[in-house]
Parts: structure tokens; sequence; C-alpha cells
């Protein structure tokens, strides 16, 4: 027995020192070791990045990145020319909400809207969503930060509201989570940040205007009940109008350089509100109702060439067109699910010929509208490819006819090219 017990408490062998050497072998050298690691994760970094989708294995076999194509690409696009042939109803482009769907790979190169045979009048361009934009990492760059673990936190659109272009080539977009302006240049090929220091601040930017005239940018504040004016080259706040006396629930803004205007859409005051550039109230067009001239929520306002202005009376399910004196001119939509109809319009905007483009945050596009008002085309519908939004908001068209639309649950901006319709 007592013998049992001593073999049972007798501690077990010395533990191995690092530099233990098996019989025959030889010691082994931690410097060697962490070599030789490196090397095989160097190696096995070459081989993702050759092999990897788009990668240079790709791009030299011929291919190019491709992309989900919505699958309703071809049907919705002809579903609309047959609504302006025919009285019969027809389903807006984006499917039934939730219901899975098959996508086929693309180049995004070719999606277009309409598809041939038809003419393409939208081209798809690509997207904006962080601030390394501009940025492409080389395999020697992901190599020193996976070895250093070293990673720069860049800011990324969180949930953007609204969009807006200067002659410059700047991309603005208003983002009311990171609660500043996001500033995509394309010529400098950079990204900056407007409102996000300074004493002056936006708490909830919402809709955006440039004045080109005083190289402003223009951001309607629905917490401070505000327009607020930043410098474009400096980013420093210098211009304010409105407050809880004027205006009630600022959410957009549109300036009308000529005129020495700038109109704000007042959603629970249920009109447009029009100050001039020395930031003096001098109008208020609509009043809250249904009829021509009045509004039920107005969120959205757009200039034309001419000055018009063109409204998103959001809850009338419609957009109007008023004179730059605020007469009525026209109005086009109706609430309804067939092509032609609206269920939550938002951004509205107008391309250099004269079509209307409006977003409908419901059935995740964007219609345009011939100058006759009447519907030509639909592009987009629910999800997360190219071309495909969730929650869309804003849009702005720049001088070249770009369209730029705010898909504010993919947290990015898309952009399109209008390629002529006449």
């Amino acid at each position: 027995m007592k013998e049992l017990l001593h073999a049972s408490t007798k501690p077990g062998p010395p533990a191995r020192p690092a530099s233990f050497r098996p019989r025959g072998g030889k010691a082994a050298n931690p410097g060697a070791l962490q070599r030789s690691k490196n090397k095989w994760v160097f190696i096995v970094l070459l081989a993702a990045a050759v092999l990897e989708p788009g990668g240079a294995a790709a791009q030299d076999a011929g291919g190019a990145p491709s992309a989900p194509v919505p699958p309703h690409h071809a049907t919705g696009d002809r579903a609309v020319n047959a609504q302006m042939e025919s009285d019969k109803p027809v389903e807006p482009a984006g499917g039934e909400a939730g219901k899975a769907v098959e996508k086929k790979p693309v180049n995004i190169e070719d999606l277009v809207w309409p598809l041939p045979p038809d003419k393409p009048r939208i081209r798809y361009l690509h997207a904006y969503a962080q601030e390394n934009h501009y940025q492409k990492k080389g395999l020697k760059d992901r190599i020193i930060q996976f070895l250093t673990g070293e990673k720069k936190k860049e800011k990324k659109l969180e949930k953007p509201h609204d969009v807006a272009i200067d002659a410059k080539g700047r991309i603005f977009v208003s983002d009311t989570e990171e609660r500043a302006i996001f500033v995509f240049d394309e010529v400098e090929k950079n990204v900056r940040f407007i409102g996000h220091e300074g004493a002056v601040r936006p708490t909830l930017p919402l809709g955006l205007a440039v004045s080109e005239a005083k190289r402003w940018v223009l951001v309607a504040d629905g917490t401070q009940k505000k327009v607020l004016g930043f410098s474009i080259e400096t980013g420093r706040a210098v211009f304010s109008i409105g407050g809880k006396d004027e205006l009630q629930n600022p959410t957009d803004v549109a300036v009308d350089d000529s005129r020495g205007r700038i109109y704000v859409a007042d959603a629970k005051g249920h009109q447009v509100v029009v100050y001039g550039f020395d930031g003096k109230k001098t109008a208020a067009y609509g009043k809250r109702g249904g009829g021509d001239g009045e509004f039920n929520f107005p969120t959205f306002v757009s200039l034309d060439r001419a000055g018009n202005i063109y409204v998103s009376d959001t809850m009338n399910f419609r957009v109007q067109v008023l004179g730059p004196d605020g007469a009525f001119k026209g109005k086009l939509g109706s609430m309804g699910r067939s092509a032609g109809q609206f269920s939550r319009p938002k951004g509205v905007a107008v391309d250099s010929e004269g079509d209307v483009y409006v977003v409908d945050a419901a059935f995740n596009n964007y219609q345009i509208f011939g100058p006759n008002m009447l519907i030509r085309l639909f592009v987009g519908m629910a999800g997360s490819g190219p071309g495909e939004f969730f929650n869309p908001a804003g849009i702005a068209i720049d001088s070249k006819d770009s369209v730029y639309v705010v898909d504010q649950l993919n947290k990015r901006v898309q952009a399109f090219q209008f390629l002529g319709g006449k």
C-alpha cells in the first residue's frame, strides 16, 4: 500500500525547455520559426490576391469584375413601355417584398435601362460609400496590415439622406447618423468632411443644395429648424436662415443663383418658404391641403434650368411644379402601385432634356417622367446589388446628366449616366 501511495504522488517528468532537442535532432530556433511563418503568410496572401475574383488572374484572362443584375431588369422596363400603350395597371419594378429571386452575374458595364433592343437611356456607373473611396490597397499594403495588425478606422456612410453636386465635380452627401457632410472630390480624388468640427455644426443634416455664386453648400437641419450654409472651400459655417419662429421642420433646400433665392421645403409647415441671400424671408408658397398648389408634408424640392420649382408632395403622393413666382404649373403622379404612381415619393431632380426623376422609397426605385408629365421609365428594385435600392431618398443630377441617388439603408450613393432620350 505504501508503495502504491508513493507511486501515485511521484512527480512526473520535468517540463521540456523551449530549446528542447529531441534525440538525434537540432535545437529549434525561435527566430527561424518566425521567419518561416512569415514566408508562408506571404505565399498565402499572394495566392489569395492572384486568385480572388477580379484579381490579377481574372483580369489577365480577360474577365471583368461582375455584379448581380436585377432579376426584373428586362421585364420592369418593358412593363413601363407596355403601360404607356395600355390602360392596364402594371406593377412597378421591385417584385414582392421578401420574395427570393435568383440573380445572374453580369458585367456592370452592361447594366443599362431599358434592355436592348430598346434604346438604352440610363447606364449604371459606380457607388460611393466610404472615406477610402479613392484609395486602392495593393498586396503590399494588405500584407503590412496583416503582419502589424494596424488598421486605420475609415469613416463610412451610415445613414445618408441627400446628395448635391457642384460645378467642380464635388459630390456632397448628408449623413444623419454621422451628423456631417461627406465630400467626394472627383477632381482631387479625395474625401473630406464638412460640419463635423467648429462651433456651428448640423445636428440632423437632411436636404442639400449648392450655391455656385456664393460657393456655399446649404443643409436643412431638422432639429435646429434652420438652413445652415458652409463654405465649400474652408468648410466653415458662414450662413444661417430660419429658426423655430419661421420653420417648423425644414427637410430640403434648393438654390436659384440667378434670382438670388433659397427655397426651403417645410414638411410640417406644409409649404415652401423663400429667402434671399441676405437671409430675409420673402415669401411662402402653399398651405396644407390636396388642391393645386397645396401640400401635405412636402419633403424634397428641386429646380430645373428655367427656375421652375419641383416639390415632392409626399403625403399627397405626387410631385407639383410651380413657377418661380409660386404659381401652379402642373403635377405628376398619384397614389397607387402602377407605373407612374407613387407610394412614398422622396427626392426629385430634372435632367437637361426636362425629364423629371422621382425617387420612391417604398418601391425602391426612381421613375422618370417626360416633360409632358407621362411616365417613360423606372430604374431599380429592392436589393443590395448595383442598380438596386433599399429605402432610397435624395437624388441629384449634374451638368453632365450624371444621376446620383442616395441608397439609404444600403449606406451608399449610386451613380448613373443619362444617355439621352431624344
